[in-house]
Protein backbone atom coordinates (compact mmCIF):
# COMPACT_ATOMS: atom_id res chain seq x y z
CA UNK A 1 0.00 0.00 0.00
CA UNK A 2 1.19 3.84 -0.51
CA UNK A 3 -0.11 6.97 -0.63
CA UNK A 4 0.13 10.53 -1.87
CA UNK A 5 -1.64 13.84 -1.63
CA UNK A 6 -3.85 12.51 -4.50
CA UNK A 7 -3.83 9.24 -4.43
CA UNK A 8 -3.19 5.89 -2.66
CA UNK A 9 -2.07 2.56 -3.90
CA UNK A 10 -2.98 -0.95 -3.57
CA UNK A 11 -0.16 -3.23 -4.74
CA UNK A 12 -0.89 -7.47 -5.13
CA UNK A 13 1.83 -9.61 -6.50
CA UNK A 14 1.34 -13.52 -6.95
CA UNK A 15 3.44 -16.01 -8.45
CA UNK A 16 2.49 -18.39 -11.19
CA UNK A 17 2.92 -19.26 -14.98
CA UNK A 18 4.32 -16.45 -17.28
CA UNK A 19 1.83 -14.54 -19.14
CA UNK A 20 2.06 -12.97 -22.18
CA UNK A 21 1.08 -9.20 -22.15
CA UNK A 22 -1.73 -10.08 -24.79
CA UNK A 23 -3.37 -12.75 -22.51
CA UNK A 24 -3.20 -10.66 -19.55
CA UNK A 25 -5.02 -7.28 -21.61
CA UNK A 26 -7.97 -9.82 -21.43
CA UNK A 27 -8.12 -10.60 -17.70
CA UNK A 28 -10.45 -7.88 -16.56
CA UNK A 29 -13.16 -9.33 -19.23
CA UNK A 30 -15.55 -11.02 -17.47
CA UNK A 31 -14.85 -15.15 -17.70
CA UNK A 32 -11.58 -14.62 -18.93
CA UNK A 33 -9.09 -17.15 -16.92
CA UNK A 34 -5.30 -16.66 -17.17
CA UNK A 35 -4.61 -20.52 -18.19
CA UNK A 36 -6.78 -23.56 -18.93
CA UNK A 37 -6.20 -25.07 -15.47
CA UNK A 38 -8.75 -26.30 -13.16
CA UNK A 39 -7.83 -26.73 -9.31
CA UNK A 40 -10.61 -28.58 -7.74
CA UNK A 41 -13.95 -27.65 -7.77
CA UNK A 42 -13.65 -24.10 -6.67
CA UNK A 43 -11.98 -23.40 -9.90
CA UNK A 44 -13.89 -19.58 -10.13
CA UNK A 45 -15.12 -18.48 -13.65
CA UNK A 46 -13.48 -15.33 -14.20
CA UNK A 47 -15.42 -12.84 -12.93
CA UNK A 48 -13.06 -11.42 -10.07
CA UNK A 49 -10.62 -8.45 -12.27
CA UNK A 50 -13.63 -7.72 -13.97
CA UNK A 51 -15.43 -6.89 -10.47
CA UNK A 52 -11.95 -5.22 -9.67
CA UNK A 53 -12.19 -3.12 -12.89
CA UNK A 54 -15.39 -2.05 -12.17
CA UNK A 55 -15.45 -0.53 -8.71
CA UNK A 56 -11.84 0.93 -9.73
CA UNK A 57 -13.58 2.36 -12.35
CA UNK A 58 -16.73 3.60 -10.51
CA UNK A 59 -14.34 5.87 -7.79
CA UNK A 60 -12.21 7.14 -10.60
CA UNK A 61 -9.22 5.62 -10.06
CA UNK A 62 -6.75 2.94 -12.29
CA UNK A 63 -6.28 -0.43 -12.71
CA UNK A 64 -2.59 -1.27 -14.01
CA UNK A 65 -1.76 -5.34 -14.42
CA UNK A 66 1.77 -6.40 -15.27
CA UNK A 67 3.23 -9.97 -15.95
CA UNK A 68 5.54 -10.58 -13.95
CA UNK A 69 9.22 -11.79 -15.50
CA UNK A 70 9.44 -14.57 -13.49
CA UNK A 71 5.94 -15.66 -13.86
CA UNK A 72 2.55 -14.41 -12.08
CA UNK A 73 0.96 -10.96 -12.09
CA UNK A 74 1.47 -7.68 -10.54
CA UNK A 75 -1.91 -5.60 -10.00
CA UNK A 76 -2.26 -2.36 -8.84
CA UNK A 77 -5.57 -0.22 -7.88
CA UNK A 78 -4.72 3.84 -7.75
CA UNK A 79 -7.28 5.44 -6.73
CA UNK A 80 -7.94 9.30 -5.68
CA UNK A 81 -7.40 9.90 -1.64
CA UNK A 82 -9.92 11.15 0.75
CA UNK A 83 -10.56 14.85 1.14
CA UNK A 84 -8.53 15.80 4.20
CA UNK A 85 -11.52 16.43 6.15
CA UNK A 86 -13.09 12.90 5.73
CA UNK A 87 -8.82 11.69 7.14
CA UNK A 88 -9.18 14.06 9.61
CA UNK A 89 -12.73 12.65 11.06
CA UNK A 90 -11.66 9.22 11.09
CA UNK A 91 -8.33 9.28 12.74
CA UNK A 92 -10.46 10.93 15.94
CA UNK A 93 -13.10 7.86 16.43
Amino acid sequence: TGSGPETVVLTVENSGEKLSPQLVATLTEPFQRGTERVRGHHAGVGLGLAIVKRITEVHDGSLTITPRAAGGLRIAVQLPAPPAHFTDRTSDQ
